[in-house]
């Protein structure tokens, strides 16, 4: 990522609010060649909600949407490929290939010589960019739906994962919602997010036994009565409280948007 290009069009305030060791004056802005990637990853981060960027908390719901979504950094081998460069990048090497070889036959003949190949035998790579990472949600349904992996697998076989994870009555995905069209300036990342991104919850699926074998139980909340609950086990039915609900060992969690 440029940070010329990243920072373009912003304003002196915004300028000055970007960079996580002091401000920087207009006219300031380096390649990320000069500044070091991580510098300009720090300036990125300055923009996104503290829920996204701050170490997550005790395992819990909030916390698995932390762990998704929160920034990486790709460098070295794991460099990102960028769509855009590598498809102007073919198209320089197939212009600059001599019209009687076919642009793969030029690039191995020129053995050694161009600095982005791999090795002499070898047909040069595409080029490749440092980048942060991080995942947003650009569209949210009425009704969200949420699996919670509990079976794991080892060396030596599958296990379920009995442990309970805290889950909320109420969910608020605002911190991890973004613009639906990819950013190209830092502004726009705190361009006013996604509406509809608050949501309660409706139901809960529980799974009771081993991998081995088990029984699936609900909960679901009344919509006549949003604070009342009832617990379903195959023709059986009777009411829960809701700190029966929170307890439970959660397989599916039913969100309903509010």
């Amino acid at each position: 990522v440029d940070a010329n290009q990243l920072a373009e069009g912003e304003s002196a305030r915004q300028r000055r609010r970007f960079s996580a060791r002091g401000p920087l004056e207009r006219g300031a802005w380096r390649e990320w060649r000069d500044v070091g990637i991580e510098a300009c990853a720090e300036q990125v981060l300055c923009f996104l909600p503290k829920e996204r960027v701050g170490t997550p908390g005790a395992a819990g719901l909030v916390t698995c949407l932390q762990a998704f979504t929160q920034p990486e950094l790709l460098r070295d081998a794991d460099a990102y490929e960028c769509e855009k460069c590598v498809k102007e990048w073919k198209r320089m090497r197939e212009a600059e290939a001599p019209a009687n070889l076919p642009p793969a036959a030029d690039a191995r003949s020129s053995k050694g010589a161009a600095s982005d190949a791999v090795c002499g035998e070898c047909e040069p790579a595409p080029p490749r960019q440092p980048a942060l990472k991080f995942i947003e949600l650009v569209s949210l349904p009425p009704v969200l739906t949420l699996h919670l992996k509990r079976f794991a697998v080892n060396a030596r076989a599958t296990q379920k994962v009995a442990m309970h994870v805290p889950f909320p009555l109420e969910l608020n995905l605002t911190p991890f919602c973004g613009p639906r069209e990819s950013p190209e300036t830092l502004a726009q990342l705190v361009q006013p997010q996604l509406g509809g991104s608050r949501y309660a919850l409706v139901g809960v699926v529980e799974h009771r036994g081993s991998f081995m074998g088990g029984h699936y139980v609900a909960y679901v909340r009344s919509s006549a009565e949003p604070g009342r609950w009832h617990y379903f086990s195959d023709t059986h039915v009777r009411e829960a409280t809701e700190a029966t609900v929170l307890a439970a060992q959660a397989f599916l969690l039913f969100y309903a948007r509010v």
